[in-house]
């Protein structure tokens, strides 16, 4: 099954993604959300933390050397939501404000552009 690792930067999200090829996925494609706390380029090595609900943003400035040493195309989106909506259930938030409508648009576009099928993260103990 084609499928996007969602990482982070971390240790976590890395083996997720390993253990997924491990038993027999294809990775196709890394996506990662990353904070904008300035006028910065996706691909531009910054550190930058936001206070965010749902995404590590700690160690985002190495992604895309991580998306070259695993030699696969990554597709980076900047996080411009906020936690709008912290409940249980997920409701969309009005104009598309929280985060996690930032997260759609990447899966979006993974989906659109190489046909994946499933998404591996990692959460764990969160």
């Amino acid at each position: 099954m084609k499928f996007i690792a969602l990482i982070s930067g971390g240790k976590d999200s890395i083996f997720a993604a390993l253990e997924s090829v491990k038993f027999g996925h294809e990775l196709t494609c890394l996506g990662n959300l990353y904070p904008v706390t300035e006028e910065v380029a996706a691909d531009d090595i910054v550190n930058n933390e936001i206070d965010s609900y749902m995404f590590q943003t700690v160690g985002s400035e190495v992604i895309p050397l991580i998306a070259e040493c695993m030699e696969k195309p990554l597709i980076r989106k900047p996080i411009n939501g906020t936690s709008e909506n912290q409940n249980l259930f997920y409701n969309i938030a009005e104009e598309n404000k929280d985060e996690v409508e930032d997260l759609y648009a990447l899966l979006k576009e993974a989906k659109e552009e190489y046909n994946i099928e499933a998404v591996s993260s990692s959460t764990a103990q969160s």
